[in-house]
């Protein structure tokens, strides 16, 4: 199994980012291999509730069936697919006027071995769409919730 930890600071308290990081319908416009979602998609998703995801990863394309496992609001939050044996867990702290997210995906690297044929590889490569995600999702977060002007970046 391969874990990838990214991490990235938003400049909105952490409810407002819970909220936004576990309600599945901004999946496609911040998770770079999100194409669509189903399944509860126009609230925050609760422990024990079903999303389906279509993800395309490269020239890959899969439907993924996350549950929600852990769920510890607005501080905690995890996903487990055993199809495809994965998980993928968020930690949220507060600093200041600012979240501290953390993402913390485990894989198993068979899953992306067609575009990633080796464990270095397919790190790289998750690491990297997960970054690109976290970025985009910081966009989002920023774009639905501007910091205040006078807020310290």
């Amino acid at each position: 199994m391969l874990t990838i930890t990214n991490e990235i600071e938003l400049r909105a308290q952490r409810p407002v980012v819970f909220d936004l990081l576990t309600t599945t319908q901004y999946w496609p416009h911040w998770h770079v291999s999100t194409r669509s979602v189903a399944g509860v998609t126009d609230r925050p998703y609760v422990l024990g509730e079903v999303i389906h995801e279509h993800a395309e990863m490269e020239t890959e394309r899969a439907i993924i069936t996350w549950r929600c496992v852990a769920h510890d609001g607005p501080h905690s939050a995890a996903l487990e697919s055993s199809e495809h044996a994965a998980r993928i867990s968020y930690k949220l702290e507060d600093a200041g006027d600012h979240t501290l997210l953390a993402r913390h995906l485990t894989v198993d690297p068979a899953m992306v071995r067609s575009v990633a044929p080796t464990d270095s590889a397919a790190r790289e490569l998750l690491w990297r769409i997960s970054q690109q995600s976290l970025q985009r999702f910081q966009l989002l977060v920023h774009a639905m919730h501007p910091p205040r002007a006078d807020a310290p970046a």
